[in-house]
């Protein structure tokens, strides 16, 4: 286990999340940040965290607006505008983060460390 390598790579995972925190949707850009360390703490640990990556089906273009047409079936219909960035849900994100952060946090504790049992949130 690389841990200068696992160190860093969970370190940027946690400003992610830190800074991200407040946003409605998490553009690409900040995805692509978040996979690559992602890969980087896959890399180091040696575990499988593939099912931690945001997929495809969870990135849309980021809607701008809506306009008011009138078609033949209906009155009007109202379609979405787009803007050229693509985003997902920061919940659905935010989770995705927070899930392997704690994965880490309570993997990387040293085993006479680790709470025996359940403990709630406080």
């Amino acid at each position: 286990m690389d841990r200068t390598k696992l160190t860093e790579a969970y370190a940027r995972l946690h400003i992610l999340k830190q800074d991200l925190a407040n946003y409605g949707e998490i553009e690409q850009t900040y995805i692509n940040m978040y996979h690559a360390a992602l890969y980087d703490l896959q890399t180091a640990s040696g575990y499988d965290l593939s099912r931690y990556k945001i997929p495809d089906t969870e990135i849309h273009q980021q809607v701008t607006g809506w306009e008011q047409r009138h078609t033949r079936r209906t009155r009007f219909e109202n379609v979405p505008t787009y803007s050229d960035k693509y985003v997902c849900d920061a919940t659905y994100f935010l989770v995705q983060v927070n899930t392997v952060l704690l994965l880490f946090q309570l993997e990387i504790q040293h085993p006479e460390q680790r709470p025996i049992g359940f403990r709630p949130p406080q």
